[in-house]
């Protein structure tokens, strides 16, 4: 167990909307994608995480997300400090717009807590030579 906030769930989406009351709706949920040529453009691109905090204390942690190109290059990233109450839960939105994918295969959607990761997704991209 580690010192801070546990993950509980990643979800990458194509957009994120929330209500008055702070609940989210989840649009388009990515496992691959498809673009007509490349590098291929992508408008929309969100990484959701939700924590959950079971130590004795407030927890705070700085989260990361990174998508890792085929090759290993990075393409985006974004990092927030987040801080979860004792036995609550957070969700974080990570937003990626204009995200570039230089060429189809398999990206990577890491998260990491601090220097560890904690997820790493695989994301398809295919080219449909259009």
């Amino acid at each position: 167990m580690s010192d801070g906030p546990e993950p509980v769930s990643v979800v990458v989406c194509e957009d994120v909307l929330a209500n008055p009351s702070g609940r989210l709706t989840l649009y388009n949920l990515f496992r691959d994608l498809t673009a007509d040529g490349f590098p291929a453009t992508l408008p929309r691109l969100h990484v959701v995480t939700t924590w959950y905090n079971p130590q004795k204390d407030d927890g705070r942690a700085l989260i990361r997300v990174a998508i890792l190109a085929p090759d290993g290059s990075l393409v985006g990233d974004a990092t927030a400090t987040i801080s979860v109450a004792l036995g609550a839960y957070h969700t974080q939105v990570s937003r990626f717009r204009d995200l570039v994918l230089p060429e189809p295969g398999t990206y990577r959607v890491q998260v990491a807590q601090e220097s560890r990761i904690v997820s790493d997704l695989p994301l398809t991209v295919i080219g449909t030579g259009g």
